[in-house]
């Protein structure tokens, strides 16, 4: 389908049920059939895999999806979506959830290690949506997913696949798997057209953790270490410490990392030797 073909069908799906993109959800209906493709190709769905969908909006790549022989749930926050998600159904069940796919708890999304997750969301969710299905996934023992698939803001996608700076958002996505940019995506390719340019993402996720570590302890150190983006690892740590404990000093001779560098030019590994560090040197 063309993408002309397809902006107009979206148009006209909200026409027939009297409804609009809302600015305060951040609804920008993805109206390429290129970039849905390029979504599917990442996802790489297969037969009977659990797929979850959050933020399907008008159904655009819900549609695609149910093409696949896939146990397909789809979250969705705004209830007035529900009509043209409902009519989808008829052409082949899937579950749908009228819910924050940000705050639903695991419990009721019925899932199984190994399911992917594929999102197009609104941007100021990206971060808190990653690490749910990650960060908290792991540290909580829910079922963790095979992979993600999200259309994320450009920048971010460039701050969070960047492999020669770390932060803390990447630090949080690479201590469980691996990232990469799909695809660019220009705000023309949706409808509305939202202000920034957009990027698909895809994190294959580990088994396991990538640290060998406290988890607790490991995101506690890199968001102290990350506090103040201007100041030396040895100034930003100078808290924890004192709470903790533990002697800098020490700690830079034990583990052989400079502190006097920021955070974002350390790797993930030395972060790793800190926690160890002072997992074994505090009580």
């Amino acid at each position: 389908m063309s993408d002309q073909n397809l902006q107009q069908k979206t148009i006209q799906k909200l026409k027939e049920h009297n409804l609009y993109a809302k600015k305060k959800l951040g609804q920008n209906f993805l109206i390429s059939q290129k970039a849905l493709n390029q979504i599917l190709q990442a996802s790489n769905p297969q037969p009977q895999e659990q797929i979850l969908e959050i933020g399907p909006g008008t159904g655009n790549l819900t549609q695609e999806l149910l093409q696949s022989n896939i146990d397909l749930t789809v979250v969705e926050k705004d209830s007035d979506m529900l009509p043209i998600l409902t009519e989808l159904q008829k052409q082949q069940p899937f579950r749908l959830i009228n819910a924050d796919g940000l705050h639903l708890p695991f419990q009721e999304l019925n899932l199984k290690t190994g399911y992917k997750v594929i999102a197009n969301i609104p941007y100021y969710i990206t971060s808190p949506l990653i690490n749910k299905f990650l960060k908290y996934a792991f540290i909580n023992e829910n079922p963790t997913p095979k992979s993600l698939t999200l259309m994320v803001q450009l920048e971010v996608a460039e701050k969070i696949c960047d492999q020669n700076k770390l932060n803390v958002l990447r630090a949080n996505i690479i201590a469980f798997g691996d990232t990469r940019i799909v695809a660019k995506v220009p705000a023309s390719k949706f409808y509305p057209a939202p202000k920034v340019d957009s990027a698909i993402i895809h994190i294959d996720v580990s088994p396991s953790p990538k640290v060998n570590c406290d988890l607790q302890k490991f995101f506690k150190i890199i968001l102290a270490s990350f506090g103040s983006r201007r100041k030396t690892l040895k100034n930003n740590l100078k808290s924890l410490a004192k709470a903790w404990e533990f002697d800098l000093q020490d700690l830079s001779q034990q583990t052989k990392i400079d502190l006097s560098k920021r955070a974002e030019a350390l790797s993930l590994q030395d972060f790793e030797k800190i926690t160890n560090y002072i997992t074994t040197h505090t009580s």
